[in-house]
């Protein structure tokens, strides 16, 4: 393995842990270090924040990491589809839950 993935590993693994911690904020705060630190982020890094905002009801920083995921050329997955949605309904944004659900079945992926 290079530096480049142990890092990435390390970097998931404490996203997650703060995602597990309900803390969301950590997250967001290692999804930077993370960038400034030009680790590539993944879609597991993508997902554990999306779904750390989420549990806290920060619907508009989930969006953010769905916007970042296209600057950092990371590829989404039916994981993040299904978290975005499921925060934007949770906070009662169903408008941007049903657009969501629209873009994604244009670009077919399954959802759960």
């Amino acid at each position: 393995r290079s530096n480049n993935q142990l890092n990435s590993v390390t970097y998931n693994s404490s996203i997650s842990a703060c995602l597990k911690g309900g803390e969301w904020e950590g997250a967001l705060q290692l999804h930077c270090v993370m960038a400034q630190s030009n680790v590539q982020c993944n879609v597991i890094t993508i997902n554990a924040a999306i779904i750390a905002c989420g549990k806290a009801g920060a619907w508009n920083e989930a969006l953010e990491l769905f916007r970042a995921m296209a600057k950092e050329e990371v590829e989404l997955d039916k994981t993040t589809v299904s978290a975005l949605i499921r925060v934007c309904e949770t906070c009662d944004h169903w408008e941007k839950s049903l657009e969501l659900f629209s873009s994604m079945t244009r670009r077919k992926i399954e959802l759960d």
